[in-house]
């Protein structure tokens, strides 16, 4: 029976959501940009990888000269091998975003926390822009998300709450700066 149990912890990610200040100290940069390109080919150790380059339009917190280019685990390769890494970010062409990314030793960045660190730009019909945390844009298969239980303090359980609730991209990088 327990052999049964166990494809299923492999085939799936939990994630805990963490503050908008936790996500802020753990990247290295803060980008608001465009998407522009996505494109699949093996990375140094030869597994899968995707590549994203997003033009900046501001930049909350580092920098980086020219596109922000992101590299991912996981993509399906022309010759038919892949590699799936479920709670990985979707970035999709023409989409307005703000990505937390780490520095990876390779060069370049990836993106923090998983799908914790995108969120999509959206506005309302008043033209007022917000930024949608990723894991509150939809069903993420392969995604457990593990709040924290009733018993844990306030702070946790409002954290846990608010980790899926919209912000208002107008002051979003004065407050992050600020310890959000």
């Amino acid at each position: 029976m327990l052999a049964l149990g166990i494809p299923a912890l492999l085939a799936a990610t939990s994630v805990i959501p963490i503050s908008d200040a936790e996500l802020y100290h753990r990247a290295d940069v803060i980008v608001r940009g465009v998407v522009l390109s996505n494109s699949v080919g093996e990375d140094d150790w030869g597994r899968p990888e995707t590549v994203t380059r997003i033009q900046p339009l501001e930049s909350m917190k580092g920098g980086v000269s020219g596109d922000l280019v992101i590299h991912q685990v996981g993509a399906h390769l022309p010759d038919g091998r892949f590699f799936k890494l479920w709670g990985r970010p979707e970035y999709e062409i023409g989409t307005e975003v703000v990505v937390f990314a780490i520095a990876r030793p390779e060069g370049d960045f990836q993106t923090a926390e998983l799908l914790l660190g995108k969120f999509q730009v959206w506005q309302d019909a008043s033209g007022k822009s917000f930024a949608m945390p990723e894991l509150a844009s939809g069903n993420h298969p392969g995604v457990t998300v593990r709040y924290p239980d009733p018993s844990a303090r306030a702070e946790t359980r409002e954290r846990a709450r608010y980790s899926a609730a919209p912000r208002e991209l107008r002051g979003f990088a004065s407050y992050l700066r600020s310890g959000a």
